[in-house]
């Protein structure tokens, strides 16, 4: 302006312009004075004043962080359960609950800090929304949270209960400095809008920081509490399926068994049928050298003796047929008992697998690391079970074989015995009219009929015996099976309850050795 005056007063010395002309510089120097005015006039308004003030922007940015943050909260819960244990799905109903109020409340904060650092209302209109959001935050953890730790309580003991506790008694702590804060700044603005106190502007956004990086513990618990309920699910949810798989293929072993049995006794009853019909043919080429050894006048027992032989080969011979059949058929039920008792044993390692699921879910400081060692060795006790029928199967389909040959061996001995008498037969036509030769050859036939019922019974009693030990075999080895993977539970579940106290030690699980 001096400059311009100074200018002036040249040209009227020199006579340029004459007195009361328009000076062009003086009028330059004027707009570009007016444009500066301009620009402060317009600068951005912050809290309400009609001016820029400092520090403003990292609130506002802070601002934006703490709603960033908080509203990550929902999205840990945000995923579906596989399994149906309730536990974990109540678990997960709190966990979200907790984390949409705390996050529908923390982010109405953020937003109204965000908004009131660039608002440019009256003072009420800017700060209220902030202190009304901070009082529901202090609120919220009086009358609303309490119920929920108490559900979650209920659910999982206190361990996650006591980290939310002293998550939220930090935040409290911090709301209430940021009420402090908030009042100062609302103060400062009221009593001087023109100059606001850049340190309580500071103070407000150190505080916010604060807040934010106060929000990482919640953060972390309901974190890793998801992960941990994501884990537990999907371990129960393989397991659960495994539990009915295998079930239902203990179910089929036992049918492809039983289908091995019945093929068994379709050949030994071939075989038996065979060796009649041998035994049959035999007794038809005994029919002429009988009637020529009794051609003459006197008695003839040896006929009727013969004909008790081939008589005995049929009828007993039926009924080791209707034994084989009787006894092999006794078996079948055993389907029902062996399942039954894998289904209960299963149940149980189920119930283990529970127990490790409520440990990992309770989230004490080893819950997952418990899970990754022990889910494995839970999930082995499974396939153990029907592996070890599958062996009880094998080795009674062999014994049972063996005991085919057995009675199929015991059977030709009456095709032998016959064989020789018919070759006395062949060799006694010479003596047909030998009184004392037919009775001596009838004497031979008749200690045959008693061998053939003794051998007869003896067959019987052989085959129910040994089905009968087949039977109680089977059903020794389910329980055998099951007390095996009972006392493997028992252990496990120590060693489970001892992980979650202790955490990692050098002892390897007693499956994986």
């Amino acid at each position: 302006m001096r400059k311009g005056i100074f200018r002036q007063q040249q040209q009227q010395q020199h006579g340029k312009y004459p007195e009361g002309a328009i000076n062009h510089d003086d009028l330059a120097e004027a707009k570009e004075r007016s444009a500066g005015m301009m620009t402060f006039v317009a600068a951005k308004p912050d809290f309400g004043v009609d001016v820029m003030i400092r520090g403003s922007v990292a609130v506002q940015g802070t601002a934006v962080m703490i709603e960033e943050r908080l509203s990550e909260l929902t999205k840990h819960m945000s995923f579906s359960l596989v399994s149906s244990y309730g536990l974990l799905s109540d678990l997960r109903t709190q966990m979200d609950l907790l984390a949409r109020k705390v996050a529908t409340i923390g982010t109405t904060f953020a937003t109204a800090l965000n908004q009131a650092s660039t608002s440019n209302s009256n003072v009420t209109a800017t700060f209220h929304p902030v202190l009304l959001s901070l009082t529901r935050l202090q609120t919220l953890q009086v009358d609303e949270l309490p119920p929920i730790l108490a559900e979650i309580e209920k659910l999982v003991k206190l361990s996650i209960k006591l980290e939310l506790q002293d998550s939220f008694k930090t935040l409290q702590s911090t709301v209430q400095l940021m009420v402090g804060a908030v009042v100062q700044l609302t103060a400062a603005v009221i009593d001087n809008p023109v100059s606001i106190d850049v340190s309580i502007v500071n103070m407000v956004a150190r505080v916010a920081s604060m807040l934010r990086a106060n929000t990482v513990p919640l953060n972390y618990t309901i974190a890793s509490t998801g992960e941990n309920i994501r884990a537990a699910d999907a371990f129960l949810g393989r397991l659960s399926r495994s539990v009915q798989t295998t079930t239902t293929t203990v179910g089929n072993d036992f049918t492809s068994f039983m289908d091995d049995v019945e093929q068994l006794q379709d050949t030994t009853l071939q075989a038996l049928g065979c060796t009649k019909q041998e035994i049959s043919g035999l007794g038809a080429s005994v029919e002429p050298l009988v009637a020529i050894l009794c051609a003459g006048s006197g008695p003839c027992d040896i006929r009727t003796t013969v004909t008790k032989i081939l008589q005995l080969q049929s009828d007993d011979q039926d009924e080791v047929a209707l034994t084989v059949r009787e006894q092999f058929s006794k078996l079948t039920p055993y389907k029902t008992i062996l399942t039954s008792v894998a289904s209960v044993t299963f149940s149980r390692a189920y119930e283990l697998g529970l127990y490790l699921a409520d440990v990992t879910a309770m989230k004490g400081p080893y819950g997952l690391y418990c899970l990754n060692k022990y889910a494995s060795v839970v999930e082995q006790l499974l396939p153990r079970i029907r592996d070890g029928l599958i062996v009880c199967y094998r080795q009674e389909h062999t014994r049972l074989r063996t005991l085919r040959t057995s009675l199929l061996n015991m059977y030709a001995t009456f095709v032998y015995d016959f064989e020789d008498l018919f070759d006395q037969l062949q060799l006694g036509t010479a003596e047909s009219g030998n009184f004392s030769f037919l009775t001596a050859m009838n004497g031979l036939y008749t200690q045959l009929v008693e061998q053939m019922k003794k051998k007869l019974e003896l067959m019987k009693s052989f085959l129910v015996a040994e089905t009968t030990s087949s039977a109680r075999r089977l059903l020794l080895c389910g329980t055998e099976a099951s007390l095996a993977v009972a006392n493997d539970r028992a252990q496990l579940w120590s060693e489970i309850g001892e992980c979650r106290q202790k955490g990692p030690s050098y002892n390897v699980p007693m499956m994986e050795v």
